[in-house]
């Protein structure tokens, strides 16, 4: 039966209705009941219909694709249960779209990050997320921000695909040292094992472009382990693989926490030789790739209920 006596109430917007509905079950309750309309100018209207006042909400909302349509739900959202007088809001963002928009990258350019962080830091009292791109944004919020790290979610797979003794952990290009290294250290149960990075050159005046060069460190007769935050154009996946590969690696598998896919991406990573890309369900699944026999989505649910129970 679910609980209906908790001091805390679960709504979710309409980025991500699959993960909210599934987090729902976990925590064994209902979602809080809305009232969203859109109407044909592509204006929106949220109606709260439960009572909220001195109760804890959380609200579930990806700033995925449509970004800007998304985090304008969701801060209509959060002014209707204001106005219904909650006790708090807090955030739950699976995906934090902005985040890689981080700073300055040419004379003239708005951050757009920190635009998103002061817009949200005016609703909600705290931010839950997963897997953000940078985690130094939290540095333009005025509340408290987690994130949630995601390799755990990724482990029992890991476990099914190859010994641990002949995996070599990737990271796609130098800013994901850091990220390959955390999930390294989760894989191997230790500090040290196998890594390398592979060289990357980014060209600022092209969106979404970049050219990889090489690989530093030895991969050669490994089971290469790529991890990322964000897959979109997948262009960086693709070269890191084929160079894996050119310098001797046996197999190729990504770990990419959010399928922030663009147009026309499926074609080219379907014809690629990656031999499984593991993601997670912090985006919505408009692609159909739970058909697709190189993906394996895999859930976030239990991940972020462990941090809602906090507060039961």
């Amino acid at each position: 039966m679910p609980r209906n006596n908790l001091k805390i109430k679960v709504f979710s917007g309409n980025s991500n209705l699959g993960l909210a509905n599934e987090l729902a079950k976990k925590l064994n309750i209902k979602l809080g009941e809305v009232e969203i309309t859109k109407f044909p100018n592509s204006e929106k209207r949220i109606m709260v219909k439960e009572d909220v006042r001195d109760k804890i909400c959380f609200l579930i909302q990806s700033f995925s694709n449509p970004t800007d349509e998304n985090i304008m739900e969701f801060l209509l959202f959060c002014d209707a249960l204001k106005r219904s007088e909650a006790e708090k809001i807090i955030a739950i963002i699976p995906y934090f779209g902005y985040a890689r928009q981080n700073m300055q990258f040419r004379e003239g350019e708005c951050i757009s990050a920190n635009v998103v962080a002061r817009l949200l830091s005016l609703y909600v009292d705290k931010i839950i997320t997963v897997d953000i791109h940078d985690p130094t944004i939290e540095g333009f919020f005025n509340i408290p921000l987690i994130n949630l790290k995601p390799y755990e979610v990724f482990y029992n797979e890991v476990k099914k695909i190859a010994h641990i003794s002949k995996v070599c952990i990737v990271s796609p290009d130098s800013g994901g040292v850091k990220r390959a290294r955390e999930f390294g250290e989760v894989i191997f149960r230790k500090n040290f094992f196998p890594m390398a990075v592979v060289d990357k050159k980014r060209d600022r005046q092209a969106v979404g472009k970049a050219e990889s060069y090489d690989v530093f460190g030895d991969v050669k007769n490994k089971v290469v382990f790529i991890i990322d935050d964000i897959l979109s154009s997948g262009g960086t996946l693709r070269r890191a693989c084929d160079i894996c590969l050119e310098k001797g690696a046996k197999k190729v598998f990504a770990f990419v926490t959010h399928h922030d896919l663009v147009d026309g991406v499926l074609e080219k990573l379907l014809n690629c030789k990656i031999e499984k890309i593991f993601t997670i369900n912090t985006i919505a699944d408009i692609w159909g790739l739970k058909d697709k026999k190189i993906f394996k989505e895999l859930s976030a649910a239990e991940l972020i209920a462990q941090e809602i129970k906090k507060y039961y």
